[in-house]
């Protein structure tokens, strides 16, 4: 389920930022990616993403991401480990997968990941389990 279809869309506050390759939400302590259909998640656009994120929330920020697998998409792990080195702000992650291919590009990603991660077959699910954990920005 897309985010914006969700009953969260209408509870939580959030701001919407649109690129040619996906959407983030961004909402108080955690965000929510949805990335195109067949798109790679190459350096640029992961040092993008992280560059937004440090706008957002602030360089010194730590927040929960989840990311919501509604399009089949391919992305580098260690990328994502590169990119982190220089801006650590991620503090766990969800991912919510909805094949059997989503679910083992997770446990991939979980291996190469030094955070926390979890996975979900929900968005609700992965919502939920971010909005208990202490994903707390400090702008």
């Amino acid at each position: 389920m897309k985010f914006e279809l969700s009953v969260y869309a209408k509870e939580l506050n959030y701001h919407k930022v649109s690129f040619p390759f996906g959407v983030l939400y961004l909402c108080d302590n955690f965000f929510i990616s949805e990335i195109f259909s067949e798109i790679h998640l190459n350096e640029d656009k992961i040092f993008k993403i992280v560059e937004t994120l440090v706008d957002y929330y602030g360089k010194n920020a730590k927040v929960c991401y989840i990311s919501n697998r509604v399009n089949s998409y391919s992305s580098t792990p260690q990328l994502w480990v590169k990119a982190l080195e220089e801006n650590d702000i991620f503090s766990s992650g969800a991912i919510v997968y909805y094949s059997l291919s989503g679910l083992m590009n997770f446990e991939i990603e979980n291996y190469i990941c030094p955070k926390e991660m979890r996975s979900f077959n929900t968005l609700s699910a992965a919502i939920e389990w971010v909005k208990n954990k202490t994903c707390v920005s400090e702008n």
